[in-house]
This record gives structure tokens, sequence and C-alpha cells, in this order.
């Protein structure tokens, strides 16, 4: 081991230099944080309002390359006592500050920030977006700007690279009320296909009840031709897909708003429906069925595809709107109804589908067989009357068995009522229709090991209107 002044002043020298740089970085932040005047004169620079508002408490970690704890350097270079308390980093330091809602405190917030950017080499993005948000909500247009990459920006050794700038200006962007940031989008004007597709999604991730309207009123800017290309309706359906998140608008109301809407911008709409994880999305789009033999293909291919939740989202009047496509004129939009009802394992659509076996269209008959095959858990080729004597039987059994059943797991002898009751669920291709008896007897059912194997039953089946009343 070294005495002396040796190795061990070299580190200290060394962690004593850390702590001096650290310091110094803060203080250059501080003062790029105050933007210096147009004229870049040597008159008086006007400092910056520090903001009114409380700031957000926010879950994110902070990064170690963001803030330096001086005092374990501290401790580091000078042990303390065992019994010394620790430090702790003030709260103020670690929390992202909010934008103010108060008009901003500079004539020329453009220039603010790109002073900002232009000696900000090395600093985190969070500390150029919480010097960012305290210029006001007159920085919006130039945080749109700088998101979009219109006009100059600061660039050289000691300019903040392109990566870091789009992450703090998208950081500060968010900070700001959606009510500000969506008069913000509406303001920009631009008529350019690309930057709309950014304008939109922004919009879509607003938050609130602001979110689709701005999203639609934003879309509608785009040229129908564009609107049928896939990279410019993604933006659009998945933005509206976000915004159904948000919305508190009626059910009917967004149906009125899909009928106002031209025929393009309706498709991507009705897609991002179906494609939204919003509960409501799949029966939305399934009731703006009708207006067009177009539309009504894209809606009802949208509502097959696989990773739409058809099963857990169309009650009965979607289905019932979905049923109704089955007598189109149009072959495709019979073959993808077929697609959905099978997609959503709907039972009572058994006898529909098995009558679109005898569909003049081939491609119509293997999407009900297909879809039949999906319903009945079991396939009996594409001879309809093969399905028609398997319906004849299964509803023998459901006039005649299931309420022998029924009876039996209403009843005290707790054995015989689970053997009935698992010879019930064993049917899974009616267990949608006996959805009102598993949820009488998962609430009525004398034995609880009925009642909770029926409740399990409700879960399994998974129709809209078994989690309906699951929930209540």
């Amino acid at each position: 081991m070294a005495h002396g002044g040796g190795p061990v002043s070299a580190l200290k020298a060394r962690l004593a230099w850390s702590s001096l740089l650290a310091a110094s970085a803060f203080t250059a932040l501080a003062l790029i944080a105050v933007p210096r005047r147009a004229d870049r004169s040597s008159a008086p620079t006007p400092a910056i309002e520090e903001p009114k508002s409380e700031s957000v408490i926010s879950t994110t970690p902070t990064a170690e390359s963001e803030f330096i704890d001086t005092a374990v350097l501290e401790e580091m270079i000078e042990p303390s006592e065992p019994e010394a308390t620790e430090t702790v980093a003030s709260s103020e330091e670690l929390l992202p500050r909010r934008a103010p809602a108060a008009v901003t405190t500079v004539a020329q917030p453009r220039v603010a920030i790109e002073e900002l950017l232009a000696g900000a080499r090395g600093l985190p993005a969070r500390s150029l977006a919480d010097a960012t948000v305290a210029l006001g909500p007159g920085a919006l247009p130039t945080l749109l700007a700088g998101i979009l990459g219109s006009g100059e920006w600061p660039d050289g050794e000691a300019a903040a690279t392109e990566d870091v700038r789009q992450v703090a200006l998208r950081d500060a962007w968010s900070r700001y009320e959606p009510r500000l940031r969506a008069e913000a989008l509406l303001a920009c004007g631009t008529t350019a296909r690309d930057e709309l597709r950014v304008l939109i999604e922004l919009a879509g991730s607003l938050g609130d009840d602001s979110a689709l309207p701005t999203v639609l009123q934003l879309a509608r800017k785009l040229e129908p031709a564009d609107l049928r290309r896939g990279y410019v309706a993604e933006p659009v359906e998945q933005a509206v897909a976000a915004a159904l998140l948000t919305t508190h608008a009626t059910e009917k109301s967004l149906i009125e708003q899909c009928a106002k809407l031209g025929e393009e911008l309706a498709m991507a709409f009705v897609r991002g429906c179906a494609q939204s994880s919003a509960a409501r999305g799949p029966a939305l789009a399934a009731r703006c069925l009708g207006r067009s033999v177009e539309l009504d293909a894209e809606i009802l291919t949208a509502l097959a595809h696989p990773n739409c939740k058809a099963r857990s989202a169309l009650g009965e009047r979607a289905l019932d709107a979905v049923r109704a496509a089955l007598d189109s004129e149009d072959p495709r939009t019979r073959r993808a109804a077929c697609a959905v009802l099978g997609n959503a394992r709907d039972g009572s659509s058994l006898e529909r589908l098995v009558e679109c076996l005898d569909d003049v269209d081939p491609l119509v008959h293997a999407a009900a067989r297909d879809a039949l095959r999906a319903c009945a858990g079991k396939d009996l080729g594409g001879d309809p009357q093969a399905w028609r004597d398997w319906q004849s039987v299964r509803a023998e059994w459901l006039l005649t068995r299931a309420p022998e059943l029924r009876g039996l797991c209403l009843g005290a002898d707790c054995d015989a009522a689970m053997s009935a009751l698992l010879e019930l669920v064993s049917r899974q291709e009616i267990l949608d229709v006996l959805v009102s008896v598993l949820d009488e007897l998962s609430r009525l059912a004398p034995c609880e090991n009925v009642k909770e194997r029926a409740h399990a039953a409700l879960t399994e089946c998974g129709t809209a209107r078994a989690l309906s009343l699951l929930a209540q």
C-alpha cells in the first residue's frame, strides 16, 4: 500500500476535477438557457422568468449521465464518519419542468431556442427541454418547426446534435397543455404531405378530447390519392386508434363524423377504429357499414384481420350489421362478412353461414366453410347438408338436454351439479348461446365450485356479451 501523497493524492485530485467539471456544466447550462437578444448587441439580456406552474412528477428514472452527485464525490475524497447521513439530491433538480401557461417571456422565441441549441453540445436532452419550456406557449410554433426539420438549425462543434435536438424539442412539446398543442397544430398551415404525416402523429397523442377532431381536420388536408398509399394512410390510422382511447364522444357522434368524411379518409378512419385497443373501436367500425360497397369491403376486411379483437368487441348491434352484409350483391363483401363472423366466433350466425355454403362465388363458399369451422370447432366439409344435419342435432340438444343440465347445476347435489356443468361447457360451439345460463349459474348456483367454474366459462367464452356480464 502506498504511503504519503502518492496515488491516493492523485485519485483525490482527479475526483476533485470531476466535481469541478460537473459544476461547470450546470453553470454553462444556466448561461445558455438565458437567450441573448436577436441583434446580439451589448444591451442587457432579458432574463427568463421562472415558470409559476408546479413541476410535473415524473416516474422515469434519471440517467446517470444527466446528473452527477457531487456529494458522493466529496465523500470519496474526504471520507465522512460512519454515522453521517446520506445526501439526497434535491427533488427540484430531478423533476422535469412543466411549460408555463403564461405568455412567453421573450420577444423572439425562435432566436432564443436557436441560441440555446447553438452551445449545447454534450448537455442532456432533458436539460435542454427544461430550459426551452421556460419560454412559454410562444415557443410552440418554433418547437413544431424543429420537429418538422424546417428551416436552418444550429450546427457545428458546439451545437447540440440532431438526435439530441429532436428528443429535446419533442420532450418540451409534450409538456404543454393539449389545448395549446392542438391550436399550434391547426395553426401550422402546412400542406406538405410528409409534414402533415408528422402533425397527424402528434395530434393522435394529444391525450384528451381534442385529439380525434384535430387528427381528422389535419387529415382532410391530404390529397385523396395520397390516402390510398399505405405509408400516408398508416399514420392517420394509428392516430385515430390512439385518439379513440381518450375521446369521450358518443358512438352516434363518431358515426356521424365518419359519414362526413371523404371515401379515402373514411377508409383510414374505420381501419384505425378496427385496430384500436379501445373497447368500442371494432364495434364502431362495424356500425359504419352500409355507406358504400367499397367502404363496406374495407371495414369488413379490417374486422376480419387476426389482430382485430372482434370476438370481445362486437356486440349484438355490430354483429347484426355484419350479418346484414351477407346479403350484399358484392361477393367481396359477403366473403369478408363470413370472415368477420368466424373471427368473432359467432355461434348465433351458424345458420346464415351454412346458407353461404350455397353461394355461387367459390371464394364466399370457402370463407363460409372456414367461418363454420372456427365457430363450431369442427370441420364437416363443404357439404351444406352435413352442416344442416349437425345443426338439427345441436338445436335438439339445446331444446331438451340443456334445460335438464341447467336444473342439475342449480341443485344441492354438488357432484351432480359439477358433472352437469362440465357437460355444458364441453360444447364449445354453444357457449355463446348459453351465456345467460352461465351468468345465472355464476351468481345463483348453491355450490361454490359450480359458481367458480361457470364464471371461468364466461371468461373463456370471451364474447362482448359475456365480458359485459362479467363486468356487471
